[in-house]
């Protein structure tokens, strides 16, 4: 019995051993990671134990540690309607020239980051008091997280810059479109700070697009300036008439001939000969 008993000893040992590698941690390049204790056999609060640089794997875990691993490095949110894009794009609102009612242009984007992880201590810190609430070691968890830490200051912090113009300045000046996003670059690392609570995230750029118009303004601008075209063409034609030879009745046969001859050019009227002393009678006022 006694060596029954020693066989079923080690027995137990070397499974122990097994199970605690399955707690080992591995990191990529782009991640880095954090361990925490725990019990396997008895249940014990979990206690911080290690963070973990990226391209590193640890040995020696415990069964019942757990390990979370997050991205690491530059990382991107782009926000737009593209399929794949992290966040659908974000709304400003800018006034109309001359102080009138302001309407929402639609912004498409991308903020490159990284994530502040570098010291364990701020990792800790940031995995205790952020990380959770999100399962941001998970991709749809880590998605949430950035939506809320950087995709919604920098709506905010778009749509208060964006005060500083009129849409129609916004939407058409290239040099009032860099000043405004010059402008949200630097607000945003002080808002997402603010928000969040601790330097957790460094901001390496922003990228916003020229501001889209609603629609029904494009539509409005499109029949103005049609009917602009409209009117400055008939201004063209008239002062023309009226120094053409033999006035408007002159310039608008003219115009009518030009109109014959180019869609005998290009094909769309066929032309067919009439040999000299044809019985074909044409009546070139008919």
């Amino acid at each position: 019995m006694k060596r029954i008993a020693e066989f079923w000893g080690v027995a137990l040992v070397v499974a122990l051993m097994f199970i605690a590698g399955c707690a080992n941690m591995q990191t990529e390049a782009d991640e880095q990671g954090l361990r925490y204790s725990g019990g396997w056999l008895f249940a014990e609060a979990p206690a911080f134990m290690e963070c973990q640089a990226p391209s590193r794997q640890s040995y020696g875990a415990d069964a019942g540690d757990n390990t979370y691993v997050y991205p690491a490095g530059q990382r991107t949110l782009k926000f737009s309607a593209d399929p794949g894009s992290d966040a659908p794009p974000i709304t400003v609102s800018a006034p109309s020239p001359g102080g009138g009612q302001p309407i929402v242009l639609t912004v498409s984007g991308v903020v490159t980051f990284t994530p502040n992880f570098g010291d364990c201590a701020t990792f800790q810190q940031f995995h205790e008091q952020i990380g959770r609430k999100f399962s941001a070691w998970t991709p749809e968890g880590w998605t949430n997280l950035i939506r809320t830490y950087i995709k919604d200051p920098t709506d905010r912090a778009a749509d208060n810059e964006a005060l500083r113009f009129d849409w129609v300045t916004l939407a058409s000046n290239a040099d009032a479109k860099a000043q405004w996003e010059r402008a949200v670059a630097d607000t945003l690392p002080s808002m997402i700070r603010q928000l969040a609570g601790g330097d957790y995230f460094m901001i390496n750029g922003v990228l916003l697009q020229r501001p889209e118009l609603p629609a029904d303004v494009t539509a409005a601008i499109q029949r103005t300036e049609a009917a602009r075209q409209e009117a400055q063409t008939a201004e063209q034609v008239r002062r023309a008439a009226e120094t053409f030879p033999g006035g408007v009745a002159a310039y608008q046969a003219f115009q009518q001939q030009q109109a014959i001859n180019d869609a005998i050019r290009s094909g769309n009227v066929k032309v067919l000969p009439v040999p000299q002393g044809s019985p074909i009678i044409v009546n070139p006022g008919g």
